[in-house]
């Protein structure tokens, strides 16, 4: 695969070439060129010293002296252009405490987490590729730059990074990375719970989510969400419920493709945990420290799908719709229908989510009261009609709303004022 250095990248290789230095892009951008992708960022390696950098442009930003890196800007675009270096020991088991710049590529593709991010291209010598990652790229493995010990001990995030890049990639870890993967397991308590809680989201929003299988099996997840470790058949039936959500919405299927982006995230976390208790989703939430609208997205779907299935009429459409509420119908439909799905691919039974979902929708577009800002009379209209606020007021609106709930012709102000007043 031939590698397109964009007109900006070239440039800055140029002027740094042109100025006696080495430079070449590398890792994450020459990985996706390979793979045929287009890379969202193009980051450059150079045995030029951060002053150096500095010296060779107009316009730079001082974003990581300290780690050897400088942010080279032309026009409206920042490229982040790093001095080789060797990196110090990790004594807090994520970043190093110091590194020391060196003139040797080779030195610093060493010091790189996996063999497919230690590549590094320029147009006049090609493709530098000392550790074997373009053979690891076709063999769809991913694999420790040198000893993986020293890999996962440096940075235990690192664990959870060759998953991430398996259910991105659609690649199996190497047999040696994964087997210390799980012998190291433990080093992710000194990671922080976002870190740890952002790589599992991009795993399990990734095109090959139900690769997060390759964490349990490893003995990786009963560090950080031990809840999930109860049984093998639990976790590898969530992992085929992601991986049905994943084929889904690439086919277009309203009932995912439609979820609010915000909610996405939400939607397979709630897929992930939806065999815990309640009580243990919670748990969970607060360990990872969640943030609210994903960990309420999720809770919601985990809680609806506790309730008994319901039926296939009107009534009970409107009634599930009200119990679980109009604004979580979509997630917490999407949810079920996607369980639906997988459950059928097995050979289960279930309750016809996507013909109830349906049915609701068709309920709306007419218009029918599900919730009690729906109804035709309000808290203003109870008082003139005799009936004090507090208590009694909650009660009369409960009722007037289960009744309009099985009959949707009662929604109308007449009709509901003379119900309120024989209660």
């Amino acid at each position: 695969m031939e590698i397109l250095l964009p007109e900006k990248v070239r440039h800055i290789i140029s002027v740094l070439n042109g100025n006696g230095y080495e430079a070449f892009a590398v890792g994450g951008c020459i990985r996706d060129s390979l793979l045929g992708r287009k890379p969202k960022d193009w980051d450059i390696t150079t045995d030029a010293l951060p002053e150096q950098i500095k010296k060779c442009f107009d316009k730079t930003v001082d974003t990581g002296l300290k780690h050897g890196t400088v942010t080279v800007v032309l026009g409206h675009e920042g490229f982040e252009v790093t001095t080789y270096r060797i990196d110090g020991a990790y004594s807090d088991g994520r970043h190093p405490d110091e590194v020391s710049f060196t003139a040797n590529l080779k030195e610093d593709l060493a010091r790189r987490d996996f063999t497919i991010n230690a590549m590094a291209y320029n147009d006049e010598t090609g493709l530098v590729d000392e550790y074997g990652g373009e053979k690891d790229l076709k063999a769809g493995i991913i694999r420790c730059v040198g000893d993986p010990m020293q890999r996962f001990e440096e940075d235990g995030l690192r664990i959870l990074r060759a998953v991430r890049f398996c259910a991105q990639l659609g690649f199996e870890p190497e047999k040696n990375t994964l087997k210390t993967a799980g012998l190291l397991a433990s080093r992710l308590t000194a990671v922080s719970a976002e870190r740890i809680r952002a790589e599992i989201e991009k795993t399990i929003l990734s095109p090959y989510p139900e690769k997060f299988i390759i964490a349990y099996e490893a003995g990786i997840t009963k560090y950080f969400i031990s809840e999930t470790d109860s049984t093998g058949d639990i976790v590898r039936a969530v992992c085929g419920r992601l991986k049905e959500m994943r084929r889904l919405k690439e086919a277009g299927d309203l009932t995912v493709s439609y979820v609010p982006k915000e909610n996405e995230a939400g939607l397979a976390w709630g897929l992930l945990f939806s065999e815990l208790s309640e009580k243990g989703a919670k748990e969970c939430f607060k360990r990872l420290k969640f943030d609210n609208l994903t960990a309420r997205t999720a809770f919601d779907i985990i809680s609806a799908g506790k309730l008994e299935p319901p039926k296939q009429d009107d009534v009970s459409v409107r009634e599930y719709a009200s119990l679980v509420k109009v604004e979580k119908m979509p997630y917490v439909m999407a949810a079920e229908c996607v369980k639906e799905e997988y459950a059928g691919n097995v050979g289960k039974e279930y309750w016809k989510a996507k013909d109830f979902y349906k049915r609701y929708l068709e309920l709306r577009s007419l218009g029918q009261c599900m919730q009690i800002k729906e109804l035709a009379v309000d808290g203003n209209d109870l008082i003139a009609a005799g009936i004090p606020r507090g208590k009694q007021m909650g009660e009369v609106m409960d009722r007037l709303l289960k009744a309009v709930l099985k009959d949707p012709e009662f929604n109308d102000k007449k009709k509901l004022l003379e119900l309120a007043l024989t209660f």
